[in-house]
């Protein structure tokens, strides 16, 4: 392992962490091609070795049509597929967190684009999704290689700027743009043919088909870049999309287009959390000794490669030193341990149990909590009441899980909380606004799903949310908040009925600052 970390690499950098899961795969008999395949999307470099391995094993000319990866995965077999990662745990690595970090970024990116354009491509009834999301991971892996060739600069400007700076600074300075870099880096590994069609502007598609599922990849670029933008909602089935909009040329009907940017969201949030769950990137002994004593797996037993309980010899030899007195606990450390190697990597990051999951809601129970509440607000009169019995309901029937009616003071910037639903809210309590650019003190709607700069973090610690203003004067805000709790993005079905009950709030009870002032403020102190 080197001193320090490198200045640059001359090929891709691949997951140590997806790579050792693959590896247990491909020596586990009993091991499934599905799970193979899954594993192996999680990485687009070792997606790209595994095809170029294929064409070389095989016999195949270069560029020869690749549409599936099972099949691959089939005709190489595991002892090949072992081959290829070893051979890929060899390469040279970064230890700099911050490029790791990066680095795990733009790795994430390419999967997100390619599960959208499978997404996509099997909604749109496209002849092969499969295609479509292989095509749309290799097409993002520009910024992958930008890495590895300049990873202090990139490192440096990326803390730095926003994404649209980034990528103009570093073309600017290194001649080096993600998107034709990409297409350039593909050409030179000999990538399929069929997939150079869907990712290069310039390639002709052979068939009609192929220019559907070009525009696919185009419209799952675009989703990413806009979510690394932290501008997603510039796609929401709310907005009017540009006329240079892949998915605008998609011409999805308007319900299936709510339904495909819910799908988008929850595909965004679940690599995000793979993301903050994935291990340390920092080498552990296990791959330290796997690195120092590459001859050592060629030289184990058949019987222990083959058992379940020795899918890494090297990490059992260290671990049978230091643990069990006794054959008895050996057998029981082991399996465990064998677990814990799993457990971190990208494939079994799922599995992890999550306290409360967000429910999701079609439109049938979109239009019943509506409803509810449009009956709730009928039969009360009290604006008051109507707003705290509207609150319960969000709380109970819908996406979120907090909900707070809050008193702006734009004299003394002052926030108090006159009535809160759910962990985090003190009725009465107030705070002070610091911040002369706050949302709190915006009298618009103001709706964040995956605001992740601090300047959009709410008083309550979250920073994605729903709040619009109920009533107001020249001195105060009524508003309404709400939000599905401080580490979750907001649902499109949560916005949609955040935007209804408001506007059926505002013309209930939108006069409650203006017309009863006195009765307002008793109300006030009483809570």
């Amino acid at each position: 392992e080197p001193t320090k970390d490198p200045s640059s690499v001359s090929e891709l950098v691949p997951d140590r962490n997806n790579l050792t899961h693959l590896l247990a795969l491909a020596r586990d008999p009993n091991a499934r091609t599905p799970d193979l395949t899954k594993a192996f999307l999680q990485d687009p470099v070792v997606t790209l070795e595994l095809i170029r391995t294929y064409q070389f094993a095989s016999g195949r000319t270069a560029g020869a049509p690749l549409q599936d990866l099972k099949d691959v995965i089939v005709l190489l077999g595991p002892a090949l597929i072992q081959d290829l990662c070893e051979q890929l745990l060899e390469r040279q690595q970064f230890n700099n967190p911050n490029t790791v970090k990066w680095l795990t970024a733009a790795r994430k990116r390419c999967v997100k684009a390619g599960n959208i354009a499978y997404k996509l491509a099997d909604t749109l009834r496209g002849s092969n999704p499969e295609e479509a999301r292989i095509a749309a991971m290799l097409k993002e892996l520009g910024d992958l290689e930008l890495i590895c060739k300049h990873p202090e600069a990139y490192v440096g400007h990326a803390e730095q700027l926003s994404r649209v700076k980034l990528v103009y600074q570093m073309a600017k300075e290194h001649g080096f743009h993600p998107d034709a870099s990409a297409v350039s880096f593909l050409k030179r590994m000999q990538c399929p043919q069929n997939l150079l069609e869907l990712i290069d502007p310039e390639a002709s598609p052979s068939a009609a088909e192929k220019t559907k599922l070009r525009m696919i990849c185009r419209a799952a670029s675009e989703v990413v870049e806009l979510d690394s933008q932290e501008n997603l909602e510039k796609l929401s089935p709310t907005k009017t999309l540009s006329s240079r909009s892949a998915l605008r040329v998609l011409q999805i009907p308007p319900n299936q287009y709510a339904e495909l940017f819910e799908e988008f969201t929850s595909i965004i949030d679940h690599v995000n959390k793979q993301e903050a769950l994935a291990p340390a990137p920092e080498p552990s002994p296990a791959r330290d000794e796997l690195e120092s004593t590459p001859q050592q797996e060629e030289t184990s037993s058949e019987t222990e490669v083959q058992h379940p309980n020795h899918l890494l010899d090297d990490l059992n030899e260290i671990v049978e030193a230091e643990l069990a007195p006794s054959a008895n606990d050996k057998l029981e450390n082991v399996e465990p341990l064998v677990d814990e190697v799993e457990r971190p990597t990208l494939i079994m990051a799922p599995k992890l149990q999550i306290d409360k999951p967000m429910p999701r809601f079609n439109t049938v129970a979109i239009d019943s909590m509506i409803a509810n509440s449009a009956a709730i607000i009928a039969t009360q009169k009290d604006p008051m009441d109507t707003i705290s019995s509207v609150m319960e309901s969000m709380i109970t029937q819908s996406p979120f899980s907090r909900a707070a009616l809050v008193l702006v003071n734009f004299e003394t910037m002052e926030a108090q909380v006159l009535e809160g639903r759910g962990i985090g809210f003190e009725n009465g309590g107030v705070s002070i606004i610091d911040d002369s650019n706050s949302s709190f003190l915006s009298r618009e709607v103001q709706i964040y799903s995956f605001a992740k700069q601090g300047k959009h973090k709410t008083l309550f610690g979250s920073m994605t949310y729903a709040m619009g203003p109920v009533g107001m004067n020249d001195s105060q805000t009524l508003l309404l908040y709400a939000d599905c709790g401080p580490n979750e993005v907001l649902p499109f079905a949560s916005r949609r009925m955040f935007r209804q009950l408001l506007t059926m709030l505002q013309k209930h009870c939108g006069g409650v600052l203006d017309d009863d002032n006195e009765k307002f403020a008793q109300q006030e102190e009483s809570q």
